[in-house]
């Protein structure tokens, strides 16, 4: 990622300095978003070609209506979603599509464009948020030369598998400490801190042994009361000495 020869400026003020050879025009030069297609699930055919809605795939279906590789994008619901499929495949009403018929621009890069664009911030005002294609469209972006594009979206996929990667073992890493917090805990709980003391049956299925000198009785017998929060909605101060509990928290 070394600097480029020269830089000028590119006339947008979210875009800054851009490579002087770059073009800088609005999206609508750059792509076509087209309208997906209805397909009610009661007449799609058990196939290998995905369905792709506003959430990314659904279904499969027996034929495609795009080339591959396409990008999907939500329009209705997830609106300004991006998924991208390497194969062909069928995307419904509520999604547009991009594939090479809508663009003359490298798919995979246009993918990684459109993906930092913020188009979920492009919405009709409708009791259903929908993605307004026209205002997308005057979105002011950059265009390297193809070359370059192939060259930006290899970089891409390398650095960005590498990443997942590294997010995934990190996830695992951080769902086996917590199940060994959890472990540990009723570990303390239900059999102690003397792992030698003698051990009884607790008669409880899932306390099972219990230190022999412990004794097991109802929940009701430990807290002399369980109650639930004010059943209206309460006025919420910031700034207060005592901390808003709700259902989230339990």
């Amino acid at each position: 990622m070394q600097p480029y020869p020269a830089y000028k400026d590119s006339g947008d003020p979210i875009l800054g300095c851009v490579p002087d050879h770059w073009r800088v025009a609005n999206l609508k030069r750059v792509a076509t978003f087209l309208y997906g297609q209805s397909l009610p699930k009661d007449v799609r055919n058990m196939g290998s070609v995905p369905v792709y809605g506003s959430n990314g795939t659904s279904d499969t279906h027996d034929e495609a209506i795009t080339t591959a590789p396409c990008i999907v994008i939500g329009r209705k619901g997830s609106h300004g979603k991006i998924n991208y499929s390497h194969g062909p495949c069928f995307p419904i009403d509520t999604t547009f599509y991009v594939d090479s018929t809508a663009t003359e621009h490298n798919v995979r890069w246009l993918y990684y464009l459109l993906s930092i664009l913020r188009l979920d911030a492009y919405s009709k005002d409708s009791a259903v948020p929908g993605l307004n294609r026209e205002e997308a469209y005057e979105r002011r972006v950059v265009i390297p030369e193809r070359m370059e594009q192939s060259q930006i979206a290899r970089f891409l996929d390398e650095r960005t598998a590498k990443i997942d990667a590294l997010i995934a073992k990190k996830r695992r890493q951080i769902d086996l400490l917590q199940e060994q917090r959890a472990a540990l805990i009723n570990q303390a709980v239900t059999k102690g801190l003397d792992r030698n003391r003698p051990m009884k049956d607790s008669g409880v299925p899932w306390i099972g042994e219990i230190p022999a000198h412990w004794s097991t009785t109802k929940l009701s017998y430990v807290a002399d009361r369980i109650g639930d929060g004010l059943h209206g909605t309460p006025t919420y101060t910031d700034g207060t000495p005592f901390h808003f509990i709700n259902g989230n928290n339990l």
